[in-house]
């Protein structure tokens, strides 16, 4: 299963190194371990085994890996140059439309038998820009489909209300089940949908599966965890004593506001990671403002795993 990791200040920078590759339980290890504090069982109502907790939450990246980010001049670890920075991997996350990155953690169940008919719902533009084969690169094209309402391309530079990205996530989540109802009946399986947009100053990500019971990928918020991971602040990801790290120059009450929205936590202090809940989607403004609230959800779209492949006819 997929991990990701996005961090978003309108004020403190970071590097990638510090976010993504220093903490003992980085991004870059977690294919290999899991750290889920705070998380209860995929189905609370049949708690069996550690083994069911982590059914969603698998030990591998099957897609590859990708890095996106943004620069400005204000950056203490930047000096110049300005924009997104695309992952070279094609058909992986994130994927990129003009300002926009979008990242999804999880599956649209049987995405083969439906691609055509999402493809239907995509702007011309939009479809024209898709690479790869994934239901990934499908649903955030079919969010910025929702999101610049068929004004071409260059619409895809426009900044919009955080509140314009939330409900073109929540157009496009609702488009898939009503997609999947139409052409499976009630074949139908639950989605997993760990989503994050952002567009560099403002950011949306949902934790969503709709299932009765059945919990979606582990998904973690923080707005304290950046200052264990700046190599700039004391403290040290891992525990260790800050000292013994390199380049340390402020004091921790000079970090900026910053939220983090992770698969799992980065560092070993539990009590600054947050569980974002089952159909919630967490919202961030420019200003760092960040909201963490239900998604529509409508109980008749609830499926249940049936265990068959359709599309090989089983």
């Amino acid at each position: 299963m997929c991990r990701w990791f996005a961090y978003i200040s309108p004020t403190e920078a970071c590097l990638l190194e510090d976010v993504l590759v220093t903490p003992k339980h980085s991004l870059a290890r977690q294919v290999h371990d899991h750290y889920l504090p705070k998380l209860i069982a995929h189905d609370p109502n049949n708690v069996t085994t550690a083994q069911e907790i982590a059914v969603r939450n698998r030990l591998f990246n099957t897609d590859g890996l990708g890095v996106a980010w943004y620069t400005s001049a204000a950056s203490d670890f930047v000096s110049s140059e300005e924009g997104t920075r695309p992952t070279l991997y094609k058909n992986n996350h994130p994927f990129v439309f003009g300002r926009y990155t979008f990242m999804h953690n999880g599956q649209i169940a049987d995405f083969v038998l439906i691609r055509r008919a999402l493809s239907e719902l995509l702007d011309d533009d939009v479809y024209a820009h898709v690479i790869g084969s994934t239901d990934s690169e499908h649903l955030g094209a079919l969010i910025i489909s929702y999101l610049t309402s068929g004004k071409g391309k260059s619409s895809w530079e426009t900044e919009y209300p955080v509140a314009k990205l939330a409900d073109a996530m929540r157009r496009a989540v609702k488009s898939v089940i009503e997609v999947q109802r139409k052409q499976l009946g009630e074949r139908a399986q639950p989605n997993d949908l760990n989503l994050a947009l952002t567009d560099g100053k403002r950011m949306v990500a949902y934790r969503f599966r709709n299932h009765a019971t059945e919990q979606p990928p582990s998904l973690y918020w923080s707005t304290e965890a950046g200052k264990t991971l700046n190599r700039k602040y004391p403290d040290h990801p891992d525990g260790a004593k800050w000292e013994t790290r390199k380049g340390q120059k402020k004091d921790g009450k000079e970090h900026g506001t910053h939220v983090i929205v992770s698969s799992e936590p980065t560092t070993y202090k539990e009590k600054d990671w947050n569980v974002i809940p089952k159909n919630h989607v967490l919202t961030v403004e420019e200003n760092g403002k960040m909201e963490v609230n239900a998604v529509e959800y409508d109980k008749a779209w609830n499926a249940e795993d049936n265990g068959v492949n359709i599309y090989a006819g089983q």
